[in-house]
């Protein structure tokens, strides 16, 4: 008897869990899907020319979008030049102890992983009329674009994805740090 009172309850259990899921599914509205993998997010591809020294502005193609752009390691190296007077901002996606092992000098530190930490400083250190520039390892790290779409669900719509990311920046002799930067 007891047994069967068991059973019940492990079955009502489960069926509960499962509309609960359900429920919190259709409420939420995300891209996840039930099963299977997410959707990637789609980069908007702009052309090389344009990041030409003909380009007074390198960031002014980088109008607010619902997706981010994806930038090559020449655009990204022309930004990188070009940060201070445009305010661009770097953000590097990776761990913390990455980013101190090396990073682009400048570049803020949020690791993908541990953003809800850092939400509050986020706010107050990102203006979103600004280009945001977000690298994580090489173009086979995800983190910069699971920090992509979390920074487009907080309405910021002006973001560039630099896939090739650290790996190619180091490759290439680009300017390097290491240590932890003051994020002020």
């Amino acid at each position: 008897m007891r047994r069967v009172s068991l059973f019940r309850e492990i079955v009502f259990v489960s069926l509960l869990s499962i509309l609960v899921g359900f429920g919190g599914k259709a409420v939420h509205q995300s891209n996840i899907p039930l099963w299977g993998r997410p959707i990637p997010v789609k980069l908007i591809n702009l052309p090389d020319a344009n990041a030409g020294p003909k380009a007074t502005h390198p960031d002014s193609m980088f109008t607010p979008a619902d997706a981010p752009y994806h930038i090559s390691l020449a655009r990204a190296a022309g930004l990188y030049l070009q940060r201070e007077k445009l305010g661009v901002y770097f953000v590097d996606a990776r761990s913390h102890e990455l980013y101190a092992e090396g990073h682009i000098p400048g570049a803020l530190s949020l690791p993908c992983e541990h953003f809800d930490e850092h939400f509050d400083v986020l706010v107050q250190l990102l203006d979103k009329e600004k280009l945001i520039v977000i690298y994580c390892d090489n173009h086979e790290c995800q983190l910069s674009l699971d920090l992509a779409e979390v920074l487009l669900a907080m309405e910021f719509r002006r973001i560039a994805v630099f896939e090739e990311g650290w790996d190619q920046w180091v490759e290439s002799g680009y300017p390097t740090a290491t240590g932890i930067e003051e994020q002020d």
